[in-house]
């Protein structure tokens, strides 16, 4: 390797010089003159050297006398154009070169600079992170990477809070409580907006809902969304000013009272209650709130933040990777609660997130490789919360700012600024459908996300909604089979006039719920689909391939809010039909459509009664006449009929005077016409209070299958009666053969019968009433061992306890049936109505139905 000799730049003139083979390079220096010099090789390139001469020598004269000339001037123009090669080639070879040269370079000194990274640009959606910084003196670290706030990567993926911070609505003068695992009021972002008054653990019994367990994080994550304080720790809530309360309810057992209580606690001081939790998502259970609990909620709603109504917030539910749906959760399915489903950073559906027709709205949470920041328990901050239990946190605390600005809202106004000022996302998804209002409605996404400037300013100028009224139709009795496929499923319609509505001091539709009572193979196959007379179709129940249950649906209510603004006359249609790909069957027994809204008449709109056990669904407008509505007090001797309870069935001894009598209520609207079973003889009629009781229990089947059934009882009361009449002949035989051997020389020997094992011991347990609700886990996910539906080792998540009467006829019935020749029993014999007076006897003999709640 040749050494790399010093070069003086100043005071010589170096050449890059290519010889042709066979010329000494320091034999052509010397030829050149005594003023060059050979330098070196240049490197390993062949024939390449490096000469020098002085500056001011004559070859340094000639290159500077070249560099002077105004022909060469132009050249070297040309030169910073990346020409000078081929210019100053051509004059050197001309002029200092020999035919021993092919090719020859002046070499200046320069330098070359390091290519540092470029700062990128600062994005506009950066600067709207530093302009809240500086503009609110906004200090916590992890504000930059809370994403539902200001979300730089993926921008308007946020709530679009910013603009409502700079007008100073944080959320001041409003209570938020997190019913769910307690919450860590010593944590630094929590203890300044920490509201002691309305908080308590029900799990301990103790006035402080402070976590304990080691998986009691759920809770404080929560009320950090919401309330986390603007300082130096963690991030910063939706509405950083309001105050949080915790309600503890999920670190244990707890009975639907302590439930009810929780709903209901310091609700003239707590405004809004955040509950991300709920029955098992598992893609299988058909659950609801117990009486009590419903009592709360509508108590809530009626009393609550004096008489304005609590808010309630309820999550969705993570079980949509299981083929959940949310209309399954009597929580999320209630007219009361606000459902708050989910949306991911890149404002995409993510696969946890349940899908029904009582979603409302979205808010962001995890998903898309990100999750919500937030505070954790133990004075700690995370970034790994996540499921639909972070978005509802999200929306109360956005609602929570609505509060600070328009204090006079009812319930039902919340929900109306909800979805009127919610923004459609993911605008490609088939799914939405233009409702009544011209509005977008998705099962997925409700009416779409929440944007908290958006709602804030429409708040301002927004006009309060008239009282609540209602409209319940009559039952109706299709009794008709569902087949597989849609062509071979059940139809039913119901028509609603508008004197109907007048009569009920009925406006326009808020709610729509369908309650029936259906029998089915499968569950999980079904599909049920409202119609209204607008043309907008409501899912209500959509197949979950993880449900195999043949309990069908019994008693079940559903609910809408998809027909929001419909004026509600004219004829709703009810489909009902299964997975083409399964052949299975099931019957529609009967159906009952109510209608939930804003009255005609604010002066005449009265409260909704609470229901009672022996009027469980209080409706007592529709069959009086428009000049008996006025203000009234709920009655236990109002002349209605439980929606529950068919009108075929005797009253109770013990509440007969509560019971209707014949003829005391006939309808003055048009009889709803059903659609036929292919097997029914006569006509389906909907029940009404007119009809006369009978003495036999008929349950709600027609009249040949009753006849069926109790030939049925007669056959097995018989079969009893010769096993009863055998076993008293032979204990005679045996107490004679007795009395014989005494006298005999034979040892005498006693015979008692054992009872069986555990006979003794089989009602002991009849009076747990107390069960344990649960928060789901950071991910939001659960497996299906993961979310056992019951504590007491029932494996029908349906069950109601004891069997009932009803269920005791169905059991014979069937058994009955299958002795027949066909392999399959007729449909419409092997379901039956599950009433109302079932429920109360099965409540009343046995608690252990109470189910795990956990979203």
């Amino acid at each position: 390797m040749v050494p790399v000799r010093p070069r003086d730049y100043d005071s010589r003139i170096y050449y890059a010089v290519e010889l042709a083979e066979g010329v000494d390079p320091e034999v052509f220096a010397q030829v050149r003159g005594r003023d060059w010099t050979f330098e070196q090789p240049l490197g390993s390139l062949k024939g390449h050297y490096l000469y020098s001469v002085p500056r001011d020598s004559e070859a340094g004269d000639l290159v500077r006398g070249i560099r002077d000339r105004p022909v060469e001037q132009a050249r070297a123009a040309l030169a910073s154009e990346g020409l000078e090669r081929r210019a100053m080639r051509a004059l050197y070879k001309r002029e200092l070169l020999n035919d021993g040269v092919k090719s020859l370079q002046v070499l200046e000194e320069k330098r070359l600079y390091k290519r540092y990274p470029v700062p990128a640009p600062v994005d506009s959606s950066y600067k709207l992170i530093e302009e809240a910084q500086d503009r609110l003196n906004i200090n916590d670290p992890e504000f930059p990477r809370q994403w539902h706030l200001i979300n730089p990567g993926q921008p308007g993926h946020d709530l679009n809070i910013t603009g409502v911070w700079y007008q100073n609505v944080t959320g001041k003068g409003v209570r938020v409580a997190v019913v769910d695992d307690g919450v860590d009021l010593d944590h630094d972002d929590i203890k300044d907006n920490y509201f002691a008054e309305g908080s308590y653990d029900f799990n301990d019994d103790d006035p402080v809902p402070r976590p304990e367990l080691s998986d009691d994080r759920h809770g404080t994550r929560c009320a950090g969304e919401i309330a986390a304080v603007k300082n130096d720790n963690c991030g910063l809530g939706v509405a950083y000013d309001s105050k949080v309360a915790g309600l503890r309810i999920l670190s244990g057992r707890i009975s639907e009272v302590d439930e009810a209580l929780a709903l209901n606690y310091a609700m003239d001081q707590n405004d809004i209650y955040s509950c991300s939790w709920g029955p098992p998502d598992n893609g299988q259970a058909v659950a609801e709130p117990g009486m009590v609990v419903r009592k709360a909620m509508i108590n809530g709603v009626l009393n609550g933040r004096d008489k304005k109504g609590s808010i309630f917030v309820f999550a969705s539910g993570n079980g949509a990777g299981f083929g959940d749906n949310c209309n399954f959760d009597g929580y999320t399915n209630s007219i009361y609660s606000i459902t708050v489903a989910a949306i991911d950073r890149k404002g995409l559906h993510p696969f946890y997130s349940e899908s029904c027709s009582a979603n409302l709205v979205v808010t962001y949470s995890s998903g898309s490789g990100d999750h919500i920041h937030t505070t954790d328990f133990h004075g700690g901050c995370t970034d790994n919360h996540g499921g639909t239990s972070a978005a509802a946190p999200i929306a109360a605390g956005v609602f929570a700012l609505v509060l600070e600005v328009r204090p006079d809202l009812t319930w039902r106004d919340m929900q109306t600024l909800a979805m009127e000022a919610a923004l459609p996302v993911n605008e490609n998804d088939p799914d939405w459908q233009e409702t009544y209002s011209g509005r977008l409605y998705n099962h997925k996404y409700g009416y779409g996300k929440i944007d908290a400037y958006g709602i804030i300013e429409r708040a301002k100028s927004y006009e309060l909604i008239k009282p609540q009224s209602w409209y319940f139709s009559k039952r109706i009795e299709p009794n008709a089979k569902i087949g597989y496929g849609k062509k071979k499923g059940a139809k039913s319609t119901v028509n609603i006039t508008q004197e109907d509505l007048d009569a009920a001091n009925f406006e326009k539709v808020e709610h729509v719920n369908v309650f029936l009572n259906l029998g089915h193979q499968r569950r999980g196959s079904l599909t049920i689909v409202l119609t209204s007379p607008e043309g907008v179709k409501s899912r209500l129940a959509e197949p979950r391939f993880a449900d195999s249950s043949s309990e069908g649906l019994v008693g079940w209510t559903f609910m809408s809010v998809a027909h929001w603004g419909e004026p509600g006359v004219g004829e709703w249609t009810l489909e009902a039909y299964n997975d083409e790909k399964e052949d299975v069957e099931g019957v529609l027994l009967d159906w009952r459509l109510k209608l939930w809204g804003e009255a005609k008449d604010a002066d005449k709109a009265f409260p909704y009664p609470v229901p009672e056990e022996e009027d469980p669904d209080p409706d007592h407008r529709p069959s009086a006449p428009a000049e008996a509505i006025k203000p009234i007090k709920p009655s236990k001797t109002a002349s209605i009929v439980p929606t529950k309870t068919p009108e075929t069935r005797p009253p109770k001894a013990s509440s007969a005077a509560t019971k209707p009598t014949s003829g005391a209520a006939t309808s003055s609207t048009a009889k709803p016409s059903g659609t036929k079973s292919a097997d029914k003889t006569t006509s389906p009629t909907p029940s009404d209070t007119s009809k006369p009781w009978s003495l036999i229990p008929t349950f709600g089947l027609s009249n040949n299958t009753i006849a069926w059934v109790y030939g049925s009882l007669l056959l097995i009361l018989g079969f009893l009666c010769g096993i009863t009449t055998y076993i008293c002949i032979s204990r005679r035989r045996r107490r004679q053969r007795d009395n014989a051997f005494k006298h005999s020389a034979m040892p005498s020997y006693e015979f008692d019968l054992i009872p069986p094992e555990g006979e003794d011991d089989e009602d002991e347990d009849d009076n747990d009433e107390s069960r344990r609700l649960y928060d789901p886990d950071d991910s939001g996910i659960y497996s299906p061992e993961d979310s056992l539906a019951y504590e007491d080792g029932d494996d029908n998540q349906d069950t109601k306890g004891a069997m009932s009467a009803g269920q005791k006829a169905k059991t014979l019935y069937d058994a009955y049936t299958k002795k027949g020749d066909s392999p399959q029993a007729s449909t419409e014999d092997v379901f039956r109505v599950h009433d109302e007076d079932d429920d109360e006897n099965i409540d009343d003999n046995n608690d252990d139905d109470k189910k795990a709640l956990l979203k």
